[in-house]
C-alpha cells in the first residue's frame, strides 16, 4: 500500500492538537471516551458480519479525512466544534452495535414510517442498517456521561452532528443552524460539522477500510451466496487510497478496465454527489467545502517489480 500524502504535510491532526492545546480538560474526555468507544464498536459485527468495517478503524480514517477537508477553516472554527466533530466522527456507527433490545427501547424516538409502511423487513439487521444513523443520535443521548462528554447540551450537538452523516436534510436550520450559542459561550456550527463528517465518511471508500491482518475480505470476495457483497468488496479492493488536496480530491486506483472501473467510477459519482450537497447547504453559511473536483488515477507497471503512478484510467470530475 503506497503512503498516503496529504497537503497539511503534518502527522499530528490538527483538530486534536488545538484540542490539546487549548481545552485540555476537552482532550482529556475525549482520550478517554475512545476505550468504551472501542469496545462498542466492534458488536456491530454480532448484526452484520458480512458487512464492510464499520469499528473504530473506520472512524480513525474518517477522522483523518474530516481534519484535511477542514483544515483551512482553522480559524473559523471553535474549540467546542473540535471537540463535536471528533467525537461524532467517532460515534457516529455507534447505532450499528444495538440489540433487539435496544432497538425496541428507541422505535418511539425515531421517524420509521417506512417500516410501518411495510416497506422494510420487519428484521432487526434491516432496522438498524436503515436508521443506524438515528439509533447512534439515541445512544449517544442516553450514554452521553458514559463517553466522558460533559453535559447533556454537549451530547445533544455531538449526537445532531453524528445523526447527520447520512440521509437527514441538513438544509434544515432548525436542526442544523449556521451557528449556536451554547451555554459556556462556546459559538459551534452544526451545519458545517455534519457536511464534514458527511463527506469525510463518504470518502473512505479504499481498501485500507478492511484491512487484510484482522479482517478476512476474501471470504466476502469469493462469496457466492453475495454477488452483490463479493463485487463490493472486490472494488473496494482496487483502491489504494483517497488523498484529499486543495483543490481536488484524488481516488488512486489498481489498474482498470471494464466492469471494474465502471464501477469504481459509479462509486466516485457517489462521492461527487455527497460533495455537491455538502457544497449547497454550506452556501448560506460563512464555511465552504473547497475541492473543486474528484480525479481517478491509477499505477501501472513500467517496468518488473516498479509500480508507478499514471493517469491511464484517468476519469476527472469536475465541479
Amino acid at each position: 500500500m503506497e503512503k498516503r500524502t496529504d497537503y497539511s504535510e503534518k502527522d499530528e491532526l490538527w483538530l486534536v492538537e488545538r484540542l490539546r492545546r487549548e481545552s485540555p480538560d476537552l482532550h482529556n474526555r475525549f482520550r478517554s471516551s475512545l476505550t468504551v468507544i472501542f469496545n462498542m464498536s466492534d458488536h456491530y459485527q454480532r448484526l452484520f458480519p458480512h458487512f464492510s468495517d464499520h469499528s473504530i478503524l473506520h472512524a480513525l480514517n474518517v477522522t483523518r479525512y474530516v481534519d484535511l477537508l477542514a483544515c483551512h477553516a482553522e480559524n473559523q472554527m471553535s474549540v467546542a466544534d473540535c471537540y463535536i466533530l471528533l467525537m461524532a466522527v467517532y460515534l457516529h456507527d455507534i447505532g450499528m452495535c444495538v440489540n433487539s433490545q435496544q432497538l425496541e427501547e428507541y422505535r418511539d424516538q425515531i421517524d420509521m414510517s417506512d417500516y410501518r409502511r411495510g416497506l422494510l423487513l420487519d428484521d432487526t439487521a434491516d432496522l438498524v442498517r436503515t436508521y443506524h444513523h438515528e439509533l447512534s443520535a439515541c445512544v449517544i443521548n442516553k450514554f452521553w456521561s458514559l463517553f466522558e462528554i460533559p453535559d447533556e447540551e454537549y451530547a445533544a450537538y455531538i449526537a445532531q452532528v453524528a445523526k447527520g452523516h447520512r440521509k437527514t436534510d441538513l438544509a434544515d436550520r432548525v436542526k442544523y443552524p449556521n451557528e449556536a450559542r451554547m451555554k459556556d459561550g462556546e459559538l459551534v456550527h452544526p451545519c458545517w460539522l455534519a457536511a464534514l463528517l458527511r463527506l469525510g465518511d463518504e470518502c473512505d471508500m479504499a481498501a485500507d477500510r478492511n484491512p487484510e491482518i484482522i479482517y478476512d475480505s476474501s471470504y466476502y470476495c469469493e462469496s457466492a451466496d453475495n454477488p452483490i457483497g463479493s463485487m463490493f468488496f472486490e472494488t473496494i479492493a482496487s483502491i489504494r487510497y483517497v488523498s484529499i488536496k486543495p483543490d481536488l480530491i484524488e481516488v488512486m486506483t489498481d489498474p482498470l478496465e471494464g466492469n471494474r472501473l465502471e464501477q469504481v467510477k459509479t462509486m466516485v459519482e457517489e462521492l461527487r454527489s455527497k460533495m455537491d450537497y455538502c457544497k449547497s447547504v454550506l452556501q448560506d453559511t460563512p464555511f465552504s467545502i473547497i475541492q473543486k473536483q474528484i480525479v481517478i488515477n491509477s499505477f501501472i507497471d513500467e517496468r518488473p517489480g516498479n509500480m508507478t503512478q499514471n493517469s491511464l484510467n484517468s476519469a476527472l470530475i469536475d465541479r
